[in-house]
């Protein structure tokens, strides 16, 4: 899995870097032969103003092409990391299930639907 972060307008502090890069791959870590490319941009809507403006922006790149897509905004970047990360575990283990569903396969350990 190839994470590229980014911060809209300033550098990244290590330590958010290293938050971002380890919460992502605990989430995302069941999904790793799935997954090409994660991209994660965060944002200061606001600027200096404050308020909830902290945006984290998470794209997930499957293999096959389909981009997974979440987003949250809050007061400080490690929550709107946290609850985008989440989100888009979330609906990357949805369209795999999917995905899976669609084309019949099944993973050796599980059983075979039966007619």
């Amino acid at each position: 899995m190839n994470l590229d972060i980014r911060r809209k307008g300033a550098s990244i502090a290590a330590s958010m870097r290293e938050y971002v890069t380890d919460h992502l791959t605990a989430a995302l870590d069941r999904f790793v032969q799935q997954i090409g490319l994660v991209r994660v941009h965060l944002s200061d809507v606001n600027g200096p103003r404050g308020g909830v403006d902290k945006q984290c922006l998470i794209a997930v790149q499957l293999a096959g092409g389909r981009t997974i897509r979440a987003a949250h905004t809050d007061t400080r970047f490690t929550a709107a990391v946290h609850l985008a990360t989440d989100r888009v575990a979330h609906a990357v283990g949805r369209a795999l299930k999917r995905r899976r569903e669609r084309t019949g396969r099944t993973r050796p350990w599980e059983s075979p639907p039966e007619a």
